[in-house]
């Protein structure tokens, strides 16, 4: 159980300025909102939790932004207690949370890491990077 699919619908890089400078950049998942659904799988019906969610990176100053958005169409253990965790607190249980937040910097971390190689701006997650060693 986990993870079934992901879904896309906003796919935006916004460059307004010089990205040539020192920047601060914040990435940000975020859980939108949680509902309930059913999808037909192999001839039956299975009960599913539809997870909006947003995935932001802002840099400051402020020269530009990055805005993933989408569906993460998702079956737990218990998909009850995770819309009651929902809908009385707003958010999700610890061990899906998460799951879910993992998922995210795994799959629409790369697809912010392709919108910033393409836009031209920083990459929004730090990647390893090789120096030359230091001669004693």
């Amino acid at each position: 159980m986990g993870v079934i699919s992901i879904n896309y619908n906003k796919l935006n890089v916004n460059k307004t300025g010089n990205t040539n400078q020192k920047l601060a950049i914040n990435t940000v998942p975020k859980i939108e909102d949680v509902k309930e659904g059913k999808i037909n799988a192999f001839g039956a019906k299975s009960d599913i939790v539809k997870i909006k969610f947003s995935f932001t990176s802002a840099f400051d100053p402020e020269v530009a932004k990055l805005e993933i958005e989408g569906t993460i169409i998702y079956t737990g253990e218990d998909n009850k207690k995770i819309m009651d965790e929902w809908t009385k607190n707003k958010k999700l249980p610890e061990n899906e949370h998460i799951e879910i937040i993992n998922y995210l910097f795994k799959t629409a971390g790369l697809k912010a890491l392709m919108l910033s190689e393409m836009a031209g701006i920083p990459p929004v997650i730090a990647l390893p990077k090789v120096t030359k060693a230091v001669k004693k």
